[in-house]
């Protein structure tokens, strides 16, 4: 009985490292809200973003130039475009101020302004 009980752990312990490395074995043991993009084996998580129609046609219709002006590689969608946004904020110091920040206005005035300095 202790020899089952410790195969089991064993197990356990196991999976759960996986699981810390997002290696999933099958679709039961993965988060609901992670996809696998093929291209590069990187997992994303879904997450809901409110847009303007303004903003979403935009996404669009950069989206289709870059789809027509190419033959071949990986899809360019909107999830591309907003991830490398956000990478650009990210991967830049960009000295953005973020104390009293009430609104969306103030918000992207002081992203444009930390660009521009």
């Amino acid at each position: 009985m202790e020899n089952k009980n410790t195969r089991k752990s064993v197990v356990d312990g196991l999976l759960n490292h996986l699981k810390d490395k997002n290696i999933h074995l099958n679709n039961a043991d993965k988060p609901k809200n992670e996809t696998k993009n093929t291209n590069n084996n990187n997992y994303y998580n879904k997450v809901l973003i409110l847009l303007t129609e303004e903003q979403d046609s935009y996404l669009t219709k950069l989206s289709k130039k870059i789809t027509k002006s190419r033959n071949t590689g990986e899809r360019i969608s909107k999830s591309t475009f907003i991830r490398c946004l956000i990478d650009i904020l990210k991967d830049n110091d960009l000295n953005l101020d973020l104390k009293d920040i009430n609104d969306e206005k103030t918000l992207k005035d002081r992203i444009n302004n930390s660009f521009l300095v």
